[in-house]
């Protein structure tokens, strides 16, 4: 693999990190649950309902675990799955989950409700091994990456900020 795009934090001494963009995560959860995209919700709100977490070393788990954490909570997990079932486990009624704004858009979590969750943002990097050559086509590919991500941002499709060069 000559590229990749992973989450923050990330501490791969062999991986070689670049910033791409961050963006706010959302909670998602059932319809009707009264989550609103015009009503942020705090972290505090997030740690007292149950949760569908990935398991760690998950760089969303992560995240999520250190910044509530950071305010002496821990995550009430009610399951913790890979990302496939958990539009399913929403709409059963067995939690909620967290996710940022590029997983919601398109896919069939859009039909759920979902919130903004106050400061709290997920930033992606692009990995490439440290001491690998880049070769000719990891380079257009980060090269078409970032004007992508610039494209998509610029133009309000993606509510992110851009944060590579």
């Amino acid at each position: 693999i000559d590229v990749g795009i992973l989450a923050a934090p990330l501490s791969e001494p062999e991986l070689h990190i670049e910033p791409l963009l961050k963006e706010q995560l959302f909670l998602v959860g059932p319809k009707d649950s009264g989550l609103s995209t015009e009503q942020a919700i705090t972290l505090n709100s997030v740690a007292d309902r149950p949760l569908i977490l990935t398991p760690r070393p998950d760089g969303l788990r992560m995240l999520i675990d250190g910044e509530l954490g950071r305010i002496g909570r821990r995550p009430r997990v009610a399951v913790e799955t890979e990302y496939a079932p958990v539009a399913d486990l929403i709409r059963l009624g067995v939690g909620f989950t967290l996710l940022p704004y590029c997983a919601l858009i398109n896919s069939p979590l859009s039909h759920l409700d979902y919130a903004p969750v106050e400061n709290l943002e997920i930033t992606w990097l692009i990995a490439l091994l440290q001491n690998a050559g880049r070769t000719l086509a990891a380079k257009r590919f980060i090269e078409m990456l970032q004007m992508s991500a610039k494209e998509n941002i610029r133009s309000g499709r993606w509510n992110a900020t851009y944060m590579g060069q």
